[in-house]
């Protein structure tokens, strides 16, 4: 098979910009000493594939999830594999590829091109590279971004998107039967919260660059990314990784990139239309694509609707909305060793319910361009890529509808208009080198991150507003915020994988990073207080409030209704949260790990990880903000605290592998330890007020499980399972200083005792189990079904001083199918939760019942509203291809 001139293949930029040969050298002269970035190995047999043909090729992954999965003389089903791979090979470079891609190759599709790569690798080094990367079938950047061990990453196909009939990135991995382990919040039909082992992804890195939301409570990284773009999505669960940047777990996708086409210009479309029952959602798609041996482009437009939703009682929930995008990618080949992929997107969505949440989303808007160069051969290394990007989001919010209202009783005791807005920007560079020799792969390299974020969240409130508080600034309308804050991170990285003998394979890397980030101290119609709710106690303590003009401040006692006035005492955003906003940290991680060859049929894996993690700057800088932090809860005010430390993790994972070719399996354990964990800490006794503080020790412990069986020629069966149990180990020590707490309290959430209990949102146990049928061909399956069942166990662990309540388990049955009449058209049709079973997640609102002392009388009870998801819903889709 001639070998394939390497394109570039990945996408964002902040603009174009031009890197000549010399100019690429002097770069990493310069800056690769000392900074770090992304990670590029070139030189494997690549197929370039079209938008279209992967797009139309879901027959092709179902042949993995749904069809034959018998060895036989054309090909070998690895475990897990989404796609039948290539004949056996040598026997040393078949134990790599089970060592470190079982299913980690691109869904099999035809290629309208090969090109021979001019990279100057030997033979012995190129099929090393081959081999480590398992990068046939694949683009250069795709391929290097799966160089991590199975044990601890996991791989999500984006062509999966269609047959599951995901929404935004987030929901395929919570449909997706590929990622165990990995928990999908559903916030809305199209909003998804993500969670990798219980913990909240630290990195989530959109093809190199870096994206994050604007208000942590509504959008998310992944619902910026329609799933139907992606290529692929690569979960690392844990400190293995050192490219991504500071962090603990990292989710890093890919959306389609430029097609080429050896033999002249070709143009192609794809036409999609889809419909859900429950909820009247409305999905379209049309995409263009086309190019030539040296250059391609792609375009494509997307619009979904929904309405209302339903439980599986009947009952609705205020779930509507509007929303559309646009995703543009062009490639081009500059010269044989120079290759440039750009790629942008837009979103935008209107009138948004989120049910989940206090606050809907009136406008939301994103934009997110990327840029990657690649130059083979450069004389210094054998690959050298350079990435830039620039997204930024702004959305506008509010909780004032009559609906909204009737729907979380709270909104109706006497609480004003809640408003607000949020912006944020993302904007960065990555630069690699990788050096590829016979037995190993080497990769150099600096990167920078460069945030910005501000929230305002404008309400009447009686606990924040007058006649409770009169002072400086103070009006009917005030205003918690995250205020105006940056974070700047530089570093350094340096990964290595290293075939040791045709048996063992051992992965070590590290990062050092800086990360230097500040808040504004004065913002606008800020007119809160912090400080025990005692006025003129016995020891002279009184609020704190808000005042940076140092004016006379009234305030009104709660308990007695008397007007008191304090002196002129000035006090900005940072002396009420008693901590310096300029803050740094010198973050670092390292690890380690290995994957050994028992026999021809086992493989075993063990790693170690070390990483660090700085606190957002939502932690750090809010103040008095009405957000849903807890998911249960719905209603909350969260201060943030500006004397947080980094989190230190540890981790060790486990694992084993079978491939007995009828049956694979794979199964891993994990356990970390966390020092610093940052969690809360509950301010009053209803639960509505909380402070982040750190936790000097929590544990995570979990196993991740899948399976599959070949039952017959025509059937297949699978079972994935997850669990993961996270502790605080020192939950009455180390409480933060607090404004809020009585002068000589450390008493953390006002409760003594209690020395361990469990860590707040982790999900419970769940299982899934299935059966898949197709027509027994070996490939390209015109028709299959799955039918699969998902159980939940209830949830008994929880964060009792923090407010949280224990859920019931519950199962829900989906059935699924697709029929291919001709080659350029497909249909899908399935029904999701075909019981129609009525269930909440551990992570939906509860229905909790608050009583508020200051502001109202006292034992009044208001409800936040209890949330189920949707049941029974039947779907309907089509593609035509062109």
């Amino acid at each position: 098979m001639p070998r394939q001139r390497i394109s570039c293949r990945k996408w964002i930029a902040s603009g174009l910009f031009r890197l000549s040969f010399t100019d690429a050298g002097a770069i990493v002269l310069a800056i690769a000493t000392v900074t770090a970035g992304t990670a590029a190995v070139a030189g494997p047999p690549l197929s370039a594939t079209t938008p279209g043909e992967q797009r139309g090729e879901l027959v092709d992954v179902i042949v993995g999830e749904i069809g034959d999965a018998d060895a036989n003389a054309s090909g070998t089903t690895t475990a897990f594999s989404d796609r039948t791979i290539e004949p056996a090979e040598p026997a040393d470079t078949l134990v790599d590829q089970v060592l470190f891609q079982v299913d980690q190759t691109t869904p099999l599709v035809p290629a309208p091109q090969t090109f021979e790569s001019p990279i100057g690798l030997t033979p012995q080094a190129r099929e090393f590279a081959d081999t480590i990367l398992a990068s046939r079938d694949t683009s250069l950047l795709s391929s290097r971004r799966r160089r991590y061990s199975r044990s601890r990453s996991d791989v999500v196909f984006g062509s999966e998107a269609k047959f599951r009939v995901s929404t935004d990135a987030g929901n395929l991995l919570g449909k997706s039967i590929t990622a165990p382990g990995v928990q999908a919040k559903s916030r809305s039909p199209i909003i998804t919260d993500t969670k990798v082992h219980g913990s909240t992804v630290g990195q989530l890195i959109a093809s190199g660059s870096y994206w994050f939301p604007a208000r942590q409570d509504l959008d998310t990284v992944l619902n910026k990314i329609d799933s139907r773009i992606l290529e692929d999505v690569i979960i690392i669960k844990g400190p293995f990784a050192a490219r991504y940047g500071p962090g603990f777990d990292f989710i890093d996708f890919q959306v389609m990139q430029s097609p080429r086409y050896e033999n002249g210009f070709e143009s192609h479309g794809s036409s999609t239309a889809e419909y859900k029952s429950n909820g009247e959602q409305w999905y379209g798609r049309q995409s263009v694509w086309g190019g030539n041996q040296d250059y391609g482009f792609r375009i494509g437009y997307g619009k979904r609707s929904g309405s209302d939703y339903h439980d599986g009682n009947g009952d609705e929930y205020l779930s509507s909305y509007q929303s559309q995008d646009v995703d543009i990618a062009f490639g081009c080949d500059l010269t044989p060793y120079r290759h440039l992929e750009i790629s942008y997107i837009w979103l935008e969505l209107n009138d948004v319910e989120v049910p989940t949440q206090l606050l809907d989303i009136g406008h939301l808007r994103t934009h997110g361009i990327d840029a990657n160069y690649v130059v083979e051969d450069s004389g210094i290394f054998d690959v050298l890529t350079f990435n830039t990007w620039y997204n930024e989001t702004s959305l506008n919010g509010n909780a004032n509808s009559e609906a909204k209202r009737e729907a979380i009783p709270f909104l109706g005791t006497n609480i004003g208009p809640i408003r607000s807005n949020a912006r944020n920007m993302s904007t960065g560079y990555s630069l690699s080198g990788d050096w590829i020799s016979e037995d190993s792969v080497t990769t150099v390299g600096s990167d920078l991150r460069y945030l910005t974020q501000e929230v305002n969240q404008f309400s009447e409130l009686p606990l924040l507003s007058p006649p409770f508080i009169n002072g400086n600034d103070a009006s009917a309308e005030v205003n918690g915020p995250v205020p105006e804050a940056y974070w700047a991170n530089p570093g350094l990285f340096m990964e290595r994988i290293r075939r040791v003998t045709d048996r063992l394979t051992v992965s070590v890397g590290g990062r050092v990073d800086v990360v230097e980030t500040n808040a504004k101290t004065v913002v606008d119609q800020v007119g809160g207080l912090s400080g025990p709710l005692v006025l003129n106690g016995p020891n002279g303590e009184f609020p704190f409030v808000y005042n940076p003009n140092g004016d006379p401040v009234n305030v009104i006692d709660p308990g007695t209704g008397n007007v008191l006035t304090f002196p002129g005492v000035q006090a900005e955003l940072d002396d009420l949260l008693l901590g310096d906003f300029d803050r740094s940290f010198g973050l670092g991680s390292a690890y380690v790990d290995a994957d050994y060859q028992l026999n021809s049929e086992w493989t075993t894996g063990i790693g170690f990880g070390y990483g660090m993690r700085a606190p957002t700057m939502t932690e750090l800088y809010s103040f008095q903000h009405i957000s849903t932090i807890f998911p249960q809860q719905t209603f909350s005010i969260l201060f943030g605290n500006p004397n947080l430390e980094p989190e230190r993790r540890y981790q060790i994972n486990a694992s084993l592998a079978t491939d007995k070719g009828w049956y694979r399996a794979r199964v891993s354990g994990f356990a970390a330890w966390i020092e610093n964990y940052i969690t809360f800490d509950a301010l009053s006794p209803d639960f509505y007020a909380f402070q982040t503080v750190n936790t000097d020790l929590a544990t995570l412990v979990g196993f991740d499980y899948e399976g599959e069986m070949d039952l017959t020629k025509r059937t297949n069966g699978f079972v994935t399972a997850s669990y993961t149990q996270g502790r605080d180990r020192t939950r009455t020590s180390n409480a933060a200083a607090s404004a809020f707490d009585p002068p000589g309290s450390e008493l953390r959430s006002l409760l003594a005792g209690t020395e361990s209990e469990a860590l707040p949102n982790m999900l419970p146990l769940q299982a899934r189990v299935g059966l898949r049928l197709n027509n027994g061909c070996d490939q390209h399956s015109p028709w299959g079904l799955e039918v699969s069942a998902l159980f939940v166990a209830g949830q008994d662990l929880v964060a009792n001083s923090l407010g949280e309540v224990r859920t019931p388990g519950y199962s829900i049955f989906d059935l699924r199918g697709y029929w291919r009449p001709t080659d350029a058209v497909t249909l899908h049709a399935g029904v999701e939760n075909f019981g129609d079973n009525q269930y909440r997640t551990h992570l939906d609102p509860a229905g909790r019942e608050l009583t508020f002392l200051p502001g109202l009388p006292s034992n009044t009870a208001t409800s936040i509203g209890r949330v189920n998801q949707p049941g029974a819903n039947f779907y309907l889709a089509t593609e035509f291809t062109y």
